[in-house]
């Protein structure tokens, strides 16, 4: 049966900047090998005579009607911008 190592736990943590403590890593190291448990049962479940499925039951989306609506005009818009360029509003950059 395979088995995380506390060893992979810390570079991942490392490579993540993430600093657990050693109590932390103990229960990361129990939890993420308790679901490779589940996963190693599950590879055993014998799916051969099984169709694929998208959705366990036929369940459809129910689209709503499209209701029209007033918007705001450019000068309302423009009136409640914090900061705006003539007709364009200013946002501080999101990317470096």
């Amino acid at each position: 049966m395979a088995e995380i190592k506390k060893e992979n736990i810390k570079h991942i943590a490392r490579l993540s900047y993430l600093h657990l403590s050693e109590k932390e890593l103990e229960l990361m190291q129990n939890d993420l090998n308790d679901i490779l448990d589940k996963f190693q049962k599950l590879s055993t479940i014998d799916t051969e005579n099984t169709l694929p499925t998208g959705h366990p039951s036929d369940v459809f989306s129910e689209m709503r009607e499209d209701k029209e609506s007033e918007s705001l005009s450019k000068d309302e818009v423009l009136q409640n911008a914090p900061n705006k360029n003539e007709s364009f509003i200013i946002v501080k950059p999101v990317l470096d």
